[in-house]
């Protein structure tokens, strides 16, 4: 995958589409994690420096994406 050097990988909703994002790590420290379900706020993660790539993918390799990390969202009560 193109973005196997990134700390981690992002998946918004823009509008009615889910859209693939890799960020570097660049400002968190190594114990630093953003936990599943998290809201980041990524104009101002990347005006602060940190490296956020779009992975284009397909209809279909999201729709697989999606499905395999729905399960570890966690629960909104």
């Amino acid at each position: 995958m193109a973005a196997s050097n990134c700390s981690y990988h992002v998946l918004p909703l823009e509008g009615p589409r889910w859209v693939f994002y890799a960020v570097k790590g660049k400002l968190g420290k190594d114990e630093d994690h953003v936990p599943a379900g998290a809201m980041l706020d990524l104009k101002s993660m990347q005006e602060a420096g940190e490296e956020i790539c779009n992975i284009p993918v397909s209809d279909e390799e999201m729709r697989n994406v999606v499905k395999l990390v729905y399960g570890e969202l966690p629960e909104v009560e």
